[in-house]
């Protein structure tokens, strides 16, 4: 006669756990940040703004939120409070690309295209692979009345 184990059989969820490592429990602002992000891509826009400024409650410097919050206002037509935004998000890291190109959407907004064009040109040296921001700094050209650099950018891009 075999002797079984006498936790073979079971299988309720405490056997699992007690036989499993136990898994890191979840960072609490990146799950939040997570679903801010799914809220924000799925077009809730307000609902994603809420939790992003729930994370900026418990912290500030919250570069990812400060940054979303920013393309979400952009995306409200908020350009003023989009920019206010993305400038707080660049003070504390001045190395993303993204967050400029942003910048240059707000100041496109704005209807102020010289200092939009200045932020797409940052972001562009920040990652030269950066498609929308050479898109946006085409339109930037346009509203300058440049339009030979715009067509010209285009070009270089699509080439």
């Amino acid at each position: 006669m075999k002797i079984r184990h006498k936790h073979a059989f079971r299988s309720d969820k405490r056997a699992a756990q007690a036989a499993a490592p136990a898994a890191p429990s979840p960072d609490p602002i990146q799950a939040r940040l997570q679903d801010a992000m799914a809220l924000h891509r799925a077009g809730q826009l307000s609902e994603a703004e809420a939790l992003y400024r729930q994370l900026l409650a418990a912290d500030p410097n919250q570069l990812d939120a400060l940054y979303l919050l920013s393309v979400a206002a952009c995306q409200a037509g908020r350009f003023a409070e989009a920019l206010d935004l993305t400038n707080q998000a660049l003070a504390l890291n001045p190395g993303v690309a993204e967050a400029h190109a942003n910048r240059g959407n707000a100041l496109n907004g704005l209807a102020q295209f010289s200092a939009a064009l200045e932020s797409f040109d940052h972001a562009i040296r920040l990652k030269p692979e950066f498609a929308a921001a050479h898109s946006d700094r085409s339109n930037a050209l346009r509203h300058l009345g440049r339009m030979q650099e715009a067509v010209e950018c285009s070009t270089a891009r699509s080439a």
